[in-house]
């Protein structure tokens, strides 16, 4: 089972098109990356380096994957990201984990994983978006995920996400 809370391992997907990514299953080649692998790679998740600074769900400012939020990626894309590249290669993978105000009830999860070849015109990423309960709400080539996160480096949209105390601090 994929989960985090109370021991649960699970991956974050969207319980509506308003909170994060949704919908549009459209896989550009199932041959080369599917749900099954995402699920398989992503597994441990809590383990794997967390963005500097992250202490626990944090606030989101843009609200897109719901109030706090909190982030870990695979070593592939640590390297690439901790370097300094503008591009993260095949296999980095990136989870984030939504929650509700209080920071501890989980809402939903999301799960990218960069497979070369996949869907170049989008980043080549692949998105897995689930339910607390773990199971799949949808994944492959997804354009409410990518229409918004197009407006990251490569797709990435955290590096620039202000860390703030209060919500009312958000730009």
């Amino acid at each position: 089972m994929i989960g985090i809370t109370g021991g649960v391992l699970w991956v974050i997907g969207a319980l509506g098109g308003a909170l994060g990514c949704a919908g549009d299953d459209e896989e550009k080649d199932a041959s080369l990356f599917s749900e099954a692998d995402l699920k398989s790679e992503i597994e441990g998740y809590e383990d794997w380096a967390q963005p500097a600074g992250w202490a626990g769900a944090v606030i989101s400012c843009d609200g897109s994957h719901g109030p706090r939020v909190d982030i870990w990626f695979n070593q592939i894309a640590a390297d690439a990201l901790f370097n300094g590249e503008q591009t993260l290669p095949d296999g980095a993978a990136l989870v984030k984990e939504a929650y509700e105000e209080d920071g501890v009830t989980p809402t939903k999860m999301s799960a990218m994983r960069k497979v070369e070849g996949f869907s170049p015109d989008n980043g080549d990423w692949f998105w897995g978006l689930f339910a607390p309960d773990g199971s799949t709400l949808s994944s492959g080539d997804l354009d409410t995920c990518y229409s918004c996160h197009t407006a990251g480096q490569d797709h990435i949209r955290f590096p620039d996400s202000p860390q703030v105390a209060d919500a009312a601090d958000c730009p």
